[in-house]
């Protein structure tokens, strides 16, 4: 079974999107930092599915994109700092 990382999970489409997948026999995992949803939506979404959703609060992140190359080439490079916590 694939896992798959939901962002949003918390929200309307990411909540849709996580009773999708599991119905499909995927294994998710939810990374929200719930500035405009609720948790509780996942409550909803494991009495769908009868699965445990584990969900992730996002609390901060940082994205930085740099060149490592000269300016002729495109290729960047990015590094993702997240900061989670277990709800």
């Amino acid at each position: 079974m694939a896992k798959i990382l939901v962002t949003g999970g918390c929200g309307y489409i990411g909540s849709h999107t996580l009773v999708d997948l599991i119905e499909n026999g995927y294994d998710v995992i939810s990374v929200d930092n719930n500035k405009r949803s609720n948790p509780l939506i996942l409550d909803g979404v494991e009495k769908l599915t009868n699965k445990k959703i584990k969900n992730y609060r996002l609390i901060f992140a940082i994205t930085m994109t740099r060149s490592p190359f000269s300016r002729k080439t495109k290729t960047s490079r990015e590094l993702y700092i997240l900061l989670l916590t277990n709800q």
